[in-house]
């Protein structure tokens, strides 16, 4: 039976955010924005693993939102609605995604932390994923100039479909949460066009989704 899952946010999620605020503490008041679209951000290839199964699809997204940063601090922040599809040989499946992050800079090192509320399912040959609602709680670490730096994300998900959830007992890597996902990868922010590259690995109830995806953000 579905259920309506509830939870706490983990506190090596916290701490981040009551750095960035200690920092702060004398920041002015008062925000700037800019709405931003992502063409194709999430778009990519995709494998599927389940068993001894294994699927390769392509992963269509976009998403688009507004960023915002303090006028006279550090803090910064985006706002965005993203949707994916995926279509492999043996089946499909579809995402949407409503999230909200906070991260502040410091030199060539920032921190970000957000939640992430999703609606997804999947069905092909050998994975199974019913439609749930979810939430992710990622933490990105950004390395490096803002020109070109790294980017480094773990985000545990609880989801509502108790089904869904990944018995750890039963996985040989570390997760947390009723999935997990890391990833990796690049960002290259231009004055008017910023481009992205993530390899990222989901570990969900009976399988695993790997995948290399793109983005382009005006």
């Amino acid at each position: 039976m579905t259920r309506i899952f509830t939870t706490s946010i983990p506190c090596f999620l916290i701490a981040p955010l009551l750095w960035a605020a200690s920092g702060n503490a004398h920041a002015g008041e008062g925000w700037k924005n800019r709405p931003y679209v992502n063409l194709g951000g999430g778009s990519g290839l995709t494998k599927i693993l389940a068993g001894d199964s294994e699927e390769w699809g392509l992963t269509l997204g976009s998403e688009a939102g507004f960023r915002y940063r303090q006028k006279d601090g550090k803090l910064m922040g985006r706002t965005r609605v993203a949707g994916r599809r995926i279509r492999s040989f043996d089946g499909g499946g579809s995402e949407l995604r409503l999230g909200s992050f906070l991260g502040v800079r410091r030199f060539l090192l920032g921190v970000e932390v957000g939640a992430d509320v999703f609606r997804n399912q999947y069905a092909g040959d050998g994975l199974t994923l019913t439609q749930s609602y979810g939430v992710d709680l990622p933490l990105s670490i950004k390395v490096g100039p803002k020109l070109l730096q790294g980017v480094a994300t773990v985000a545990p998900a609880w989801v509502s479909d108790s089904e869904r959830a990944v018995d750890w007992s039963q996985v040989s890597h570390f997760g947390l949460g009723n999935e997990f996902e890391w990833s990796m990868g690049f960002e290259v922010n231009l004055p008017i066009v910023g481009i992205s590259v993530r390899y990222s690995e989901r570990t969900v109830a009976s399988g695993e989704i790997q995948s290399v995806q793109f983005g382009l953000e005006l």
